[in-house]
């Protein structure tokens, strides 16, 4: 299974993806081979890695060309891994510039791999215009063990010593690359620009009115630097974010408990309204591929019985093609009386509620669970927010994406 990670509009950056797949209990080795290393993007992931380093093993091979891998950058994550794991330099003298951007987590029956243009700088993971391509790997599969196979193979290369142009890392290996002038510290580099724009002609430097409009992109999230558990110790969820047990089922087959979709600007607060019109209706977008079968498109985990379609809906007298679903929804202790309906002229399925609607933000995972029969409702509802770590281990079921759409969604 293919998918596209296009950033920094995605909801879903690089950054994310290491992130989540850090938390995920059943990886048993990471590799990776990364052009540019810089302490800003370290420590977006540091957390993250140091935990996962205590339980898997770890390989990555990274670049010191063209200036632009710090000092700082290979400190903080050689550290992070505190001897638990290795970090090869690559560089080769004939001036052939390593690039590569390939991050792979692997277990016994299936891989992950990522490869792509985002480096490990904060720019990289989270706020430059990044595309990488994310592959599910089945390892029971011959093609995919194949794949693997060359992966790991070019891996291997990008750390062998034998041809003198990959060497392990270490912390007196930093501070010979910086003596040697290959690798400079993070204040060099910001002086190395400066001076650069200094050195233009004074005529290159008057205000000129730009080629291109400035627009703001979505921010790199802040770094809280936790508390590091100790060898052979997992971090425990706070109180108020035990782990949620998902439990994935196979795609189509069986009745799914659990629907959980990230959420995009289309799902949360009041929307964008046009002067002189109302406000838009208070609604969460479903696609309609997570309900049903839709021919001429890529399959889809949908799943009909969950949301009762289309035996538990009636026809719309007013509008045709329109169904409507009437739904007692149970959300923070409070119940909400809520209506599901079928779009037919958009061919999407709509959750209108106002406290639904302003409970979420973008890049928040809506959770829905039906309820049991003699609960007196017929789903709970909640909000799983960014940088929890039930959200990283929503994440990972979210696996499937309409057309032309960031959206993502998944069952369990």
């Amino acid at each position: 299974m293919l998918h596209l990670i296009a950033q920094p509009e995605d909801a879903f950056r690089l950054g994310d993806f290491l992130n989540s797949h850090f938390q995920q209990q059943e990886w048993t080795e990471f590799r990776a081979a990364i052009a540019f290393v810089k302490l800003s993007g370290v420590r977006h992931i540091r957390e993250a890695l140091t935990e996962f380093s205590h339980r898997a093993r770890v390989r990555i091979s990274v670049g010191i060309d063209l200036g632009s891998t710090s000092k700082e950058g290979l400190a903080e994550l050689l550290g992070c891994l505190d001897k638990r794991g290795e970090v090869w330099v690559f560089h080769n003298e004939n001036n052939s510039t390593f690039h590569p951007k390939i991050y792979l987590f692997k277990s016994d029956g299936r891989a992950d791999l990522v490869v792509g243009s985002g480096n490990l700088t904060e720019g990289g993971l989270f706020t430059n215009y990044e595309a990488s391509l994310f592959v599910l790997l089945d390892l029971t599969l011959d093609e995919d063990r194949a794949l693997l196979e060359e992966v790991e193979a070019t891996l291997d290369r990008w750390s062998d010593p034998s041809q003198g142009i990959a060497k392990p890392l270490t912390m007196e290996f930093i501070e010979q690359l910086v003596e040697d002038g290959y690798v400079p510290t993070e204040e060099q580099a910001k002086e190395s620009q400066e001076a650069a724009r200094r050195s233009r002609k004074p005529g290159e430097q008057k205000e000129q009115a730009p080629l291109f409009n400035r627009t703001p992109v979505q921010r790199a999230p802040h770094v809280v630097r936790g508390i590091r558990a100790p060898a052979g110790e997992t971090k425990q969820p706070s109180a108020g974010q035990q782990s949620l047990g998902f439990t994935p089922i196979q795609a189509q087959g069986g009745a799914r408990r659990g629907f959980l979709m990230l959420l995009q600007n289309t799902d949360v607060g009041v929307g964008q309204t046009t002067a002189g019109t109302s406000k838009r209706s208070p609604e969460i977008f479903i696609p309609v591929e997570a309900v049903r079968p839709v021919k001429a498109r890529r399959v889809q985990i949908c799943e009909p019985e969950f949301w009762g379609w289309d035996s538990k809906f009636t026809d719309d007298p007013a509008r045709p093609g329109k169904k409507d679903r009437h739904l007692r929804i149970l959300y923070e202790g409070a119940m909400l009386d809520v209506v599901l309906w079928y779009n037919p002229g958009k061919k999407d399925y709509r959750i209108r509620n106002n406290t639904l609607r302003d409970a979420g933000n973008v890049g928040d995972i809506l959770q829905i669970e039906r309820a049991d029969v003699a609960a007196g409702y017929d789903y709970t509802a909640a909000v799983i927010r960014q940088g929890t770590a039930e959200h990283a281990e929503a994440l990972r079921l979210c696996v499937n994406t309409p057309q032309n759409s960031r959206k993502r969604w998944g069952y369990y």
